[in-house]
């Protein structure tokens, strides 16, 4: 009971501790209306459905696990149905960027870390090459330039060592 208590424990915080802190942020003045609901319910589903599932699982537990390894099974196969949700957005912004940011309130900020990829990211890069390419020229142009004037020097100096 140990194991399944701070694993679900574990597990589930997140969720009932994310979801005060939206019930938290919906009553803040810099949402609208709208955006202060959607936080709100969002909330108190995410707290309750957190809380409904650690209530339940123990209660099932107690009523069919008949020893520790089954108890475990059922602890890991109730974090996984809970993860679902999350594997499911990682896919979203994978597969349609803008659809996700078009309906979420964070928007792309989770979704960079969750698919590992961010458009936004690749264009900077592009930029970043395309002005690493200039700086090389301009490099090359300065390193023929100060070739340009070492054979002039060299000249120089041969001449003034010839005249003396």
């Amino acid at each position: 009971w140990a194991v399944f208590t701070i694993s679900m424990g574990a597990h589930l915080l997140k969720d009932i501790v994310n979801g005060i802190k939206l019930i938290v942020s919906s009553a803040r003045e810099r949402h609208n209306y709208h955006q202060g609901m959607r936080l709100f319910v969002g909330g108190v589903i995410l707290t309750l459905t957190a809380a409904f599932t650690l209530l339940i699982s123990g209660i099932y537990n107690a009523a069919t696990a008949k020893s520790n390894s089954e108890i475990i099974l059922n602890c890991v196969a109730i974090v996984f149905v809970t993860d679902i949700d999350e594997y499911v957005y990682g896919v979203l912004c994978t597969v349609n960027m803008s659809w996700v940011k078009m309906w979420s309130v964070q928007g792309e900020e989770e979704c960079v870390g969750e698919s590992g990829f961010d458009k936004d990211e690749e264009e900077d890069n592009v930029d970043l090459n395309s002005e690493i390419q200039k700086l090389i020229a301009h490099v090359e142009s300065l390193q023929l330039n100060v070739e340009g004037h070492n054979e002039k020097l060299k000249m120089v100096l041969q001449h003034l060592s010839s005249d003396g």
